[in-house]
């Protein structure tokens, strides 16, 4: 038997930092959505050991260096009566260490997978449970869809889906480490975009219409721009192009268009003809 798994990509609708813990890692206060750009995985089970295929042109490795294989090891760990190996081949669409959790919506979508392929019947929090041992977006993008992310990435309260939004993305083909990115962040002297969480979310949870004029932003954006100038370029496009706002996604490098009027991004994505790529995306309900 081989279950079909999609795995969405995720953005920042906003991303605050408000602090850190004392093992290193950020506090973290976000707004977060999974988009229509995916990542298929085909999951089948062996009888034991760990096979991972990749198109070869994709640069990312087929071993334990792959989050899908550690995931995939921590399955069998965890459920060694039920799961004695596993197959997975991955066709990758999301581009690589883009600030959209392509590795962290593989490792989701393999725990899901799982789930239904060997009837472990695990709930959803059961499911972010075993994504938080992994990484710090797997949590979110087990379910998806639009959701307030805090601490870890661990306290995640699912708000009301946004549903016939789109967005622009560009994606200049070049990758930023996350790690880099926060590291800079806590060093360095950089503004401090002022972020409106808690506003943002009431206006989700209320079924507002977003003009995108609130307060929406990404407190690394400043950090990635003095490193990447080149994402200001992007952003500048954007605005000039009918854009209502535009801001980093994640640690980057993917640029994020938000378009209030009826404008043909299609055609607007095609006309993108710097580096990189660029993608339509419809915000998704997750799974």
């Amino acid at each position: 038997m081989k279950i079909i798994e999609s795995a969405q990509a995720k953005i920042n609708l906003s991303l605050a930092i408000e602090g850190r813990f004392d093992d290193g890692y950020h506090d973290l206060n976000m707004i977060m959505q999974t988009v229509s750009l995916a990542d298929i995985l085909e999951i089948e089970e062996l009888s034991e050991g760990i096979s991972l295929e990749i198109d070869p042109d994709v640069e990312l490795p087929d071993n334990q260096d792959n989050i899908i294989w550690e995931t995939a090891n921590k399955l069998i760990e965890k459920y060694p009566k039920k799961i004695k190996g596993l197959k997975i081949k991955l066709k990758k669409n999301i581009p690589i260490a883009a600030g959209l959790a392509g590795g962290s919506s593989n490792a989701a979508a393999l725990i899901r997978g799982a789930n239904r392929l060997f009837k472990l019947k695990l709930n959803w929090a059961e499911m972010r449970n075993i994504g938080a041992e992994i990484g710090s977006d797997v949590p979110f993008c087990i379910k998806g869809g639009t959701a307030h992310v805090k601490g870890k990435g661990d306290q995640i309260k699912d708000l009301n889906p946004l549903k016939n939004y789109k967005a622009l993305l560009i994606n200049p083909g070049f990758k930023v480490s996350t790690a880099k990115i926060f590291n800079e962040f806590s060093n360095g002297d950089y503004e401090k975009l002022n972020i409106p969480t808690a506003k943002l979310v009431e206006i989700i949870e209320l079924n507002k219409k977003i003009d995108w004029k609130e307060g929406w932003g990404n407190q690394l954006e400043p950090v990635t721009f003095q490193l990447f100038p080149e994402l200001k370029e992007i952003k500048e496009w954007l605005i000039e192009n009918g854009a209502a706002h535009s801001q980093l996604s994640g640690s980057g490098p993917t640029m994020i268009g938000f378009f209030n009027k009826e404008k043909n991004l299609v055609s607007l994505a095609k006309s993108w003809n710097r580096k990189g790529k660029s993608f339509v995306v419809d915000f998704t309900k997750g799974y």
